[in-house]
């Protein structure tokens, strides 16, 4: 698709894109368009961690466990802080979290 709009707008260099979390996406997009920065969108960011919740089994613990189901709600919030200070963010959480989920 990206090829297609390409031969569409030869002359097209965008400056950034926004899309969702589907790595094939991006991975197309940044094939033809290497420069370009790539971000994706906050909303599919939470719609991804649900989607790996059932895909490891963790569903029905979210559901019925309120501390988890918090603790698993501050994962996006990485999305707001500064580049340089994710890792220490993430560190800082994940500390939080039962072994099984680290």
């Amino acid at each position: 698709m990206w090829e297609q709009i390409r031969l569409l707008c030869p002359l097209a260099q965008p400056e950034q894109i926004l899309l969702d979390f589907e790595k094939g996406a991006i991975n197309s997009f940044e094939h033809v368009w290497p420069n370009t920065v790539v971000k994706c969108c906050f909303f599919h960011l939470t719609e991804n961690i649900c989607c790996n919740l059932q895909a490891v089994g963790l569903q029905s613990d979210y559901t019925h466990n309120e501390e988890l189901a918090m603790r698993i709600r501050k994962i996006p919030t990485l999305a707001f802080a500064l580049p340089a200070d994710v890792p220490d963010v993430f560190c800082q959480g994940a500390m939080n979290l039962p072994l099984r989920l680290r």
